[in-house]
């Protein structure tokens, strides 16, 4: 291949990238298939990373050490203070279990 054969070949590719340049309709087509292929490679990307996250997870038995620190921190929590519990005596449950309306 000449030298001017070269300098041939690469005066034609840059003139087809200068067609779809300047061509809106062919830019736009072009962005467009080139859109779609990259969002088709970040799905594809996704499920593979989240494939291997549930893969690796669910090969790691992480149950048991999980509910032990919450046991531990659960029994730690003084509940009285949190959710209180009201103490009625039983004429007071009478009296309103004989009337609901009427709230103790």
């Amino acid at each position: 291949m000449t030298p001017d054969q070269d300098l041939i070949d690469q005066l034609k590719i840059l003139n087809r990238r200068l067609d779809i340049i300047n061509n809106p309709f062919k830019n736009a087509g072009y962005n467009f298939i080139s859109g779609i292929f990259r969002s088709l490679g970040s799905l594809f990307g996704t499920f593979i990373i989240a494939g291997l996250i549930f893969y690796f997870f669910s090969s790691v038995d992480l149950v048991k050490p999980i509910t032990t620190w919450v046991e531990d921190i659960m029994s730690q929590i003084n509940w009285e203070k949190i959710v209180p519990t009201p103490s009625y005596d039983q004429n007071t449950l009478k009296q309103y279990f004989s009337n609901p309306t009427q709230t103790p």
